[in-house]
């Protein structure tokens, strides 16, 4: 089943003022976060900016840029990461989180967020469902049975939410019996949408848009790997598939981290590597390298490769001929110095004057 977590870290960007008046963050026209001062004069978010300065008169009023907030925002997210490979964030204070590879995904999720608010000291909400928007209203209005939840919660413009309330539907309910074919002659698209979100559909899958320009896999264990064979097929399978998401990606990793979720608690591995890591061999490599199988029994295993160039489309990586991957596997078994390119052997000072003077007047 699917378990998507909607996850709101709360006054992250007022938190940043200290001060007993009230501060309103604007964005644009609507009201992005306020103080606890705000809060009791009325200012809400989403509220109108005009609106929010008649109830806050006095206070203080800050525009919204992204810059000042970025490190708190990755520090929350950075927590995220050590429970789930695919997190989209929506702002700097909010992001769809895709828990459905645990397997007790409530726990996580509680988990998480406890997390999140000892670190920040900021308080966390979130909800949960088979989908973003049902995540979103569980987060808003707590959880309900599909049918309780208001309009609101339907992912489409207000106007169409206007017109659904001033024809007497309030809830989802309400809606069920109207079919496809009247919905879209009434609301276009939007009727599709409206009539999918009363059965419980319109799925998206979250997108893994954190850490930026990285892969991951979380691979679950039905049970523990009790073999260093068993251990190798693992990390075989994962470097397939996180060379397959470099390879689409179109990037080149360096640095991997591996978190172990292990039946004595959490083990964290991290190294970054000189060589590119971009083809499956390489990857496994790295793996094989940075980690064995723990002595403790491993429930799963998260697996991050980040930090790598990205290449244009007009600079493709150049493939490597049959003898340097050749070259490359003598390398990596007997060591670097076991075989070297004639290209690389240094000559004696002699014999490089001899040389260049060679291809300077053609003389030897």
């Amino acid at each position: 089943m699917r378990y998507l977590v909607s996850l709101h870290v709360q006054h992250l960007y007022a938190s940043r003022f200290e001060s007993d008046s009230p501060v309103v963050i604007l964005k644009g026209p609507v009201v992005l976060d306020t103080n606890l001062a705000a809060e009791q004069r009325g200012v809400r978010v989403g509220m109108l900016r005009t609106e929010a300065k008649s109830l806050a008169y006095g206070g203080k009023f800050e525009e919204w840029s992204a810059e000042p907030f970025e490190s708190t925002s990755e520090h929350w997210l950075d927590i995220c990461t050590l429970y789930s490979d695919e997190i989209e964030p929506v702002d700097q204070h909010r992001a769809f989180i895709d828990l459905s590879g645990h397997v007790d995904p409530v726990g996580i999720a509680e988990t998480m967020a406890t997390a999140i608010e000892a670190s920040t000291g900021l308080r966390v909400t979130w909800g949960a469902g088979p989908t973003k928007w049902l995540a979103e209203a569980c987060e808003t209005y707590g959880p309900r049975q599909i049918g309780d939840y208001p309009l609101k919660v339907i992912p489409v413009s207000a106007t169409v939410i206007e017109r659904l309330h001033a024809l007497g539907y309030r809830t989802l309910d309400d809606l069920r019996p109207l079919g496809l074919s009247t919905l879209k002659q009434q609301f276009d698209e939007d009727g599709l949408v409206v009539f999918q979100c009363c059965r419980g559909g319109l799925f998206e899958p979250v997108e893994a848009l954190y850490p930026h320009e990285s892969v991951s896999v979380l691979t679950r264990f039905e049970s523990a790997p009790e073999t260093d064979q068993h251990w190798s097929v693992i990390l075989s399978r994962v470097a397939r598939r996180l060379s397959r998401q470099l390879m689409s990606k179109d990037l080149v990793a360096s640095d991997v981290e591996v978190l172990l979720e292990t039946e004595s608690g959490l083990i964290r591995k991290a190294r970054t590597f000189n060589k590119s890591l971009r083809d499956e061999h390489s990857v496994y490599t790295a793996l094989a390298l940075l980690v064995r199988r723990p002595e403790s029994p491993t429930l799963g295993v998260s697996i991050r490769c980040r930090d790598g160039a990205q290449h244009s489309i007009d600079q493709p990586i150049p493939q490597k001929s049959s003898l340097e991957r050749a070259l490359d596997s003598v390398q990596r078994t007997f060591g670097e110095l076991s075989v070297v390119k004639g290209s690389n052997v240094k000559l004696s000072r002699r014999l490089e004057v001899l040389r260049v003077w060679k291809e300077a007047t053609g003389w030897w």
